[in-house]
């Protein structure tokens, strides 16, 4: 069996604001942190916002109540065809 995971480009903004506070957390130097995290991204398939830009309206209104952040995980998942969020 295998799957596909699909995620938004903004992954990759998320991810390298954050190295600092994971390094701390992980104990791990930078170095082998950034390596951990390209290891991980190797099996993601990076999505651009162009592809799913027509499905945020829709997104925002269904995570207005909980954490409109999230919501370009959600237009991706309205987008494409895909058993759960």
């Amino acid at each position: 069996m295998s799957f596909d995971f699909f995620v938004p480009e903004i992954v990759m903004i998320e991810l390298k604001k954050y190295i600092p506070y994971i390094v701390q957390k992980s104990g791990l130097k930078e170095v082998e942190t950034i390596k951990l995290l390209n290891f991980l991204l190797e099996n993601l398939k990076l999505v651009p916002l162009e592809e799913y830009i027509e499905k945020l309206p829709c997104a925002m209104e269904i995570m207005s109540k909980i954490d409109e952040k999230d919501a370009q995980f959600v237009a991706l998942g309205l987008l494409i065809k895909n058993d759960g969020i």
